[in-house]
């Protein structure tokens, strides 16, 4: 046993084999005996040794020989290592035939047509689930009247989120489609080495755009790079404009937040807004009766507008002064925000009800006289009218309390009019007024006396007569209070009930005002979408997406669509980077394809029914409509059969020919590392 000198460090005997270490720099922690008559390394004593089997001796010899003179050929000195310095690569026997041969893989088309589509569906699908949520998000939110900062908030989250995971399933959909079809392309024409590392490389937009610099020389791959970085471009555009096809507009309504509100004071009927002096009952109550008669100037709203507002709980304007709920009449109070002024409609409520007898009038009812009788249950009973005349209708009202603390007693006397064919009748009707439903501040109610003012304020004046209890106004036939155009006792109390509800409703818009803290009405937003554009742009999304998948798939399953992993490619292109040897570590892809200058074709090798996929010069141009043989890859050849790990070149070449190689030309390329060099490069390599 003896240890080399650094002189001899390249100069080792014939029986010297390189073994795999770990690259270091500087000599190793130990030191190592080599042996003369084997190729294998003796440990020291205090070493111990576990490793792979040597290659053998020859190959060893081969190797380093020729490894030498290259170097001394090309700088014209030998090369020097430093003493018991390892190869700087790793060095590994293949494995024996028998671990190769559970390495096979059979290649059939119709169970990769399978898996592509199984991979391709599941991103459609996903990409179809989004733009489902997305659909119902916006549907959700477009049909709130009103949002407020929060919603806005929240919605443009889930928004931005949604498009977000759309863009990127869409463009990993894209990618994986690219992947696909890059091994069809690679195999359908040749292309530089440069070409070939940018073109398994196109899931980058950054590489198909220096692809299509690399390879300007050939305007069909610079047109398909270019058409593949316009339809990516177009689906970020595309998810992009989905956000321009909705927006946050002004609400017609308003949001109710806590704050100072406006409301209307209650507590009196002020004539002409002026709450500087509390008014006389006789003011108030001619104002009630002046409120009720112009409300009919107003519009009423019925039972479905009183629920959508109800429910709604905000307007840009208050739109009916009272609602006509069939059996009583109702007012929905409304604030303001003192600020903005806008108005909202509230949860408060107040209503009318009646309940109206009628009896027929057979004395005095032309309306000549103010005396007149009446039919009781078949019992004559007289009855004095304040006022009457041919075809009028007038209202008395009791001011004192007979019927309840909110209810007034209203009687109405119709004269005949015998063109009409309106009988004289006399109604009582007793008229309530509710208190306010849920009113949570004192200023929200209205007390019992201007409750009972609103009820029979249609027969009020303000004056009140000597020796009687009883007000009352007197209306013509065509005028739009007169009860002429009734039929019934309901019907009367029906009008009435409208007057007494109109009172409160202008009441609500004359009254003074205060502020208080409650329910602020502010300005809200709304979601307003173009839902014509909306569709079509998602819908074009998902079609889109389906259609290139599909194609991909299609297109690529006549080759052999290897797993997108760097170890699997990497075992594709072996053949190639095999010829730099140990060197070329540090080396980028352009740099390497410059070192290995050729032009190369992914195909299929045959040998005996088995078939092997590599990446060579030799290699055909796979026709448009061809495809790759179904069969097992990577079997047994002559080369397998060599004994200890050696591979027999001179049979290996024969062995695996390349589908289609009779006039394919190999001038000017190695096949490999360790593989037999054509004759005319092997001179011409000499030569350098």
């Amino acid at each position: 046993m003896r240890t080399p000198t650094r002189a001899q460090s390249f100069d080792q005997p014939s029986s010297y084999t390189p073994r795999s270490h770990p690259v270091r720099y500087g000599y190793p922690p130990h030191k190592e005996a080599w042996s003369e008559t084997n190729s294998v390394r003796s440990p020291t004593p205090n070493q111990s040794f576990d490793g792979p089997p040597r290659l053998k001796t020859s190959q060893s010899t081969t190797t380093l020989q020729r490894v030498k003179g290259a170097f001394e050929n090309r700088y014209g000195q030998s090369p020097s290592l430093p003493p018991g310095s390892p190869p700087l690569q790793s060095s590994y026997t293949p494995f024996d035939l028998g671990l190769r041969r559970p390495l096979a893989r059979k290649f059939d088309p119709q169970r990769q047509l399978l898996r592509l589509l199984i991979k391709g569906f599941t991103r459609w699908i996903l990409t179809i689930l989004i733009i489902v949520a997305t659909v119902v998000t916006v549907w959700a939110y477009s049909h709130r009247k009103v949002l407020d900062g929060r919603d806005k908030r929240v919605f443009s989250a889930l928004t931005t989120g949604l498009l977000l995971v759309l863009n990127i399933n869409v463009q990993s959909s894209f990618k994986q489609a690219a992947i696909f079809m890059r091994w069809k392309i690679i195999s359908n024409r040749r292309q530089t080495l440069r070409e070939l590392d940018l073109t398994l490389g196109v899931d980058s937009m950054a590489r198909v755009l220096k692809l299509a610099w690399v390879a300007r020389a050939k305007p069909l791959m610079v047109l398909l790079c270019m058409a593949w970085l316009m339809l990516n471009i177009s689906m970020f555009v595309l998810v992009a404009v989905v956000q321009l096809t909705y927006s946050m507009e002004d609400s017609l309504g308003t949001l109710v937040t806590n704050g100072p509100v406006r409301i209307v004071k209650m507590d009196h009927y002020y004539p002409k807004n002026n709450s500087a002096d509390i008014p006389s009952l006789g003011a108030e109550q001619s104002a009630a009766h002046t409120y009720g008669y112009i409300s009919s100037s107003y519009v009423q709203g019925n039972a479905s507008d009183f629920e959508r507002l109800r429910g709604e709980g905000i307007s840009q304007l208050a739109e009916f002064i009272s609602f006509n709920m069939v059996d009583h009449w109702a007012y929905l109070y409304f604030d303001s925000n003192p600020t903005t002024h806008a108005t909202f409609y509230t949860s408060r409520t107040v209503n009318a009800t009646w309940l109206c007898a009628g009896y027929d009038v057979v004395q005095g009812g032309d309306g000549s006289t103010v005396d007149i009788t009446y039919l009781d249950g078949g019992v004559r009973q007289p009855f004095t009218v304040g006022e009457t005349g041919p075809g009028a209708t007038t209202y008395m009202t009791e001011t004192e309390e007979v019927c309840g603390p909110r209810c007034s007693r209203v009687w109405t006397f119709q004269t005949e009019i015998a063109q009409s064919g309106v009988k004289p009748t006399l109604y009582d009707c007793n008229v309530t007024v509710s208190q306010v439903s849920n009113a949570y501040l004192p200023e929200h109610g209205i007390p019992d006396l201007q409750a009972r003012i609103a009820a029979g304020s249609i027969g009020l004046e303000g004056f009140q007569h000597q020796n009687t209890t009883k007000q009352w106004v007197r209306y013509r036939d065509n005028d739009w209070w007169a009860a002429s155009q009734t039929n019934s006792a309901q019907d009367v109390g029906w009008l009435i009930g409208q007057y007494a509800i109109g009172t409160i409703g202008v009441a609500q818009e004359q009254n003074p005002t205060a502020i208080v803290e409650g329910q602020l009405a502010v300005r809200g937003t709304s979601l307003v979408v173009r839902w014509k554009y909306f569709l079509l742009i998602l819908f074009a999304l998902g079609a889109v997406q389906l259609i290139i998948f599909v194609f991909a798939v299609l297109f690529s399953n006549s080759v052999v669509v290897k797993d997108d992993s760097r170890l699997a490619i990497a075992r594709l292109l072996r053949p190639i980077v095999d010829r730099l040897g140990s060197a070329g570590c540090v080396l980028d892809g352009e740099d390497i394809s410059k070192t290995l200058r050729a032009e190369v074709v992914y195909g299929v090798r045959e040998s005996g029914g088995w078939h092997h996929l590599d990446v060579g010069p030799d290699i055909l141009p796979l026709k448009v409509f061809d495809s790759f043989p179904a069969g097992w890859y990577d079997g047994e050849s002559e080369r397998d059969e060599g004994q200890g790990g050696e591979w027999t070149t001179s049979a290996s070449v024969s062995a695996l020919k390349p589908v289609g190689s009779e006039t394919a030309s190999m001038d000017g390329w190695d096949d490999g590392y360790g593989y037999q060099r054509r004759r005319e490069r092997a001179t011409k390599w000499k030569t350098e």
